[in-house]
């Protein structure tokens, strides 16, 4: 008996961008996780046959493999995400205040991966929900 490795880039990329979107839930909780501009990812997610988040994943041979982290991305400004890695491979999703032409945007960049350093803030790695913005008093 034989088998052949069969897989698609397109799946694949849809499962990091699906363990992306459930670190960010559990560390950031439903008041991100279901804002109108995840839509896309959500759409990435259930059809990953159709391009619906370009550029919203990366892999990196240079990275470490047991790497983990996630980061607010504040500069440059374009860039501004949820930066989600996971060994070799980085995912973006749209950031605080973002509107729903991030991924838009990325695709038009030219240079592409970005090159230079992400800025922001780096919160804890979720071992358990902690669904941090669910505690803020929403603004009246």
């Amino acid at each position: 008996m034989g088998f052949r490795k069969r897989w698609a880039p397109a799946n694949v990329r849809a499962g990091w961008l699906r363990a992306a979107y459930l670190v960010a839930f559990a560390r950031f909780g439903y008041r991100y996780i279901l804002r109108p501009e995840l839509d896309i990812v959500r759409g990435q997610i259930a059809d990953p046959t159709v391009e619906h988040a370009p550029r919203a994943v990366l892999h990196n041979y240079s990275h470490a493999p047991t790497r983990r982290g996630i980061w607010i991305v504040e500069r440059p400004r374009p860039l501004a995400s949820v930066h989600v890695a996971i060994g070799r491979w980085a995912m973006f999703l749209p950031g605080l205040g973002i509107d729903s032409s991030f991924y838009e945007n990325l695709a038009a960049r030219k240079q592409w991966p970005p090159r230079g350093t992400l800025r922001g803030l780096s919160a804890t790695w979720p071992t358990e929900p902690v669904l941090a913005f669910d505690w803020i008093e929403p603004d009246h």
